[in-house]
C-alpha cells in the first residue's frame, strides 16, 4: 500500500467518518539522539519473540513425548471436520505453556506466528483458543489414565541401560480453587479452597500427578498409585532395586506392609508423639547441657528400635536430634534398609527428599500446574497433566542438551527466559525456513550447544 494513503471506514449507516492514517506504514517519533532522529514503524516484518521454539520442535521429536501423547489419547471429533491434527494440538500446547503462555486465550494471536508454526510442524495457522478449549474440557479419566502411561513409558525409554537402584518421592501440594470447580473443598491447613494432587518423582523425572479433592487424607491413593509404578518398572527392570521416600504425612501401615510384603525399600518420616519423645529425652536433656555450656547448636543422628500399637511389628527409626538457641528440633524416620549407619540414611538419603519439593515447585508455578479453571474436575486432571508433560519436556531439554552448560542445573523459567525467549525474524518461502536469532544474544553459545547436542 503506498505510503501516506487514507482508509475510509464506514459505519453501520454507511455515513463517511474522518480519515484514519494506515497504522503499518505510519512513523512513529520518539525525538533524537544526538543528531539522530529515533522513529520506528511496524514494518519489521514477520518477528518473534520466542527464537528457542526450534529447540523445543528437536526435543520434543527426539523423544517422541507429544506423539506418545496423542498416540494414548482418544480422538472423539468428527473426521470430516478436523483441520488440526491431535498431535499437532498437544504440540502446540505444550510449546506455549514452555514460553510462558499459560491461557487459552493466548493462541488466539500465537496460532499467527510464523515460528510457533514451523516448530508445530505446519505453514498457515494453528489451532484457535475454542478449539483447544474443546480438546480440554472434553478430556475423560480414560484420557487421565492414558497420559500417566505415557509419562511412566517415556520415563522408561529415556534409559539407555537399565538402572541399578530408583528412588521414587512421594509428596502432595495444593492448588487453590477461585470459582465453582467440581469437586472444590476447603483444606483447613492451607486455609482456602483447593486440589490436592498427589506426585511421584524419581529424580527429576515426573512419574505421576493424580488430582485429587482436598478434604481427604494426605496420604490416600499413595499405595495404590505407587504399586502401579512399581509393578510396570519392575516389568522393565526385574532386578532393579526401589526405594519409596516421604514424609510422615505417608507414614500409613497399608503403604509400610505392602512394601515390606513386595521388597521395596522405604524411608519414610514418622510423626512425633509422646513415646517417642520419651525415648530420646535424656539424649536431648545432654544435648540441653552441651549448648548451654558452648553456645554452639548441638546435633545428634541415632537410632533405635519401635513399634506403635497399630504395628504388627517392631521396625528401625532413626532420630536426628538438635538443640539451640530456638531449643529442641526432633525429627523422626522409619525405615526398612538395614545396611548403612543412621547419620547417612538421614543426611544422604531421606534429607534429599526436599528436592522434590523444588521439582513439584517448578511444576506447578513455572509450567502453570496450578491453572485449574475449568469446572469439569475431569478437564482440570487433563490440564495438570498437560503441565506435567510441559514439565518433561523442559526436564529432557536440561538433561540432554544442556549438560555441561551454565544452565544444566536451572529452573525451568530460568530457560524459559534465558533460552526460549529470543527475538528472531523468520523468512519463509517455498524452499527453506530462516530463523535469524538476535545476534548479540549472550547465551549463544548455549543455544548452538544444545542444538548440536540435539542433532540427528
Amino acid at each position: 500500500m503506498p505510503e501516506g494513503l487514507w482508509l475510509l471506514v464506514l459505519t453501520p449507516n454507511n455515513q463517511k467518518e474522518s480519515p484514519m492514517p494506515n497504522r503499518t506504514t505510519e512513523e512513529l517519533n520518539f525525538g533524537r539522539l544526538g543528531r539522530r532522529h529515533l522513529q520506528a514503524n511496524f514494518q519489521g516484518g514477520d518477528l518473534s519473540s520466542d527464537g528457542g521454539l526450534m529447540l523445543l520442535r528437536r526435543i520434543d521429536a527426539r523423544t517422541g513425548l507429544s506423539r506418545m501423547a496423542a498416540k494414548a489419547l482418544t480422538d472423539r471429533r468428527a473426521a470430516g471436520r478436523v483441520h488440526h491434527r491431535l498431535r499437532d494440538l498437544l504440540a502446540q500446547r505444550l510449546y506455549g505453556l514452555c514460553c510462558g503462555y499459560e491461557d487459552l486465550n493466548d493462541h488466539d494471536t500465537l496460532r499467527e506466528d510464523l515460528l510457533m508454526q514451523t516448530a508445530v510442524g505446519r505453514d498457515r495457522p494453528l489451532a484457535s483458543s475454542p478449539t483447544l478449549s474443546r480438546l480440554e474440557t472434553g478430556a475423560t479419566r480414560a484420557d487421565a489414565w492414558a497420559l500417566h502411561g505415557v509419562l511412566i513409558e517415556h520415563f522408561i525409554a529415556s534409559f539407555a541401560t537399565p538402572p541399578e537402584e530408583l528412588i521414587l518421592d512421594v509428596d502432595a501440594s495444593d492448588i487453590p480453587l477461585h470459582g465453582e470447580q467440581e469437586l472444590k473443598q476447603f483444606h483447613a491447613y492451607y486455609d482456602h479452597h483447593c486440589y490436592l494432587p498427589l506426585y511421584v518423582f524419581c529424580g527429576q523425572s515426573m512419574l505421576a500427578c493424580l488430582l485429587r479433592p482436598s478434604r481427604i487424607d494426605g496420604a490416600r491413593h499413595a499405595a495404590a498409585v505407587l504399586r502401579l509404578l512399581v509393578n510396570r518398572l519392575r516389568q522393565a527392570w526385574p532386578e532393579v532395586r526401589i526405594i519409596i521416600r516421604g514424609d510422615s504425612g505417608f507414614c500409613r501401615q497399608p503403604l509400610i506392609r505392602w512394601c515390606e510384603r513386595s521388597g521395596v525399600q522405604y524411608v519414610i518420616g514418622l510423626a512425633r508423639n509422646k513415646r517417642l519423645q520419651a525415648r530420646v529425652g535424656q539424649a536431648e536433656e545432654i544435648l540441653k547441657g552441651d549448648y548451654a555450656r558452648t553456645g554452639k547448636k548441638q546435633r545428634l543422628v541415632s537410632e533405635f528400635t519401635y513399634a506403635a500399637g497399630s504395628w504388627d511389628r517392631p521396625r528401625r527409626v532413626l532420630t536426628r536430634l538438635e538443640y539451640g538457641a530456638q531449643g529442641v528440633n526432633p525429627r523422626f524416620v522409619v525405615t526398612n534398609i538395614r545396611d548403612g549407619d543412621a547419620m547417612q540414611l538421614y543426611d544422604q538419603l531421606y534429607c534429599a527428599r526436599g528436592e522434590a519439593e523444588n521439582r513439584i515447585k517448578e511444576a506447578q508455578l513455572d509450567l502453570f500446574g496450578t491453572r485449574a479453571s475449568c469446572h469439569r474436575f475431569a478437564a482440570n486432571q487433563f490440564r495438570l497433566l498437560l503441565a506435567a508433560l510441559a514439565y518433561t519436556l523442559m526436564q529432557r531439554l536440561r538433561e540432554t542438551a544442556l549438560r555441561g552448560t551454565e544452565l544444566e542445573r536451572a529452573s525451568a523459567a530460568t530457560i524459559r527466559v534465558r533460552l526460549l525467549k529470543i527475538g528472531a525474524a523468520i523468512v519463509r518461502n517455498t524452499r527453506r525456513v530462516r530463523i535469524l536469532l538476535a545476534s548479540h544474544h549472550p547465551l549463544r553459545h548455549v543455544y548452538a550447544h544444545a542444538a548440536r547436542a540435539m542433532a540427528p
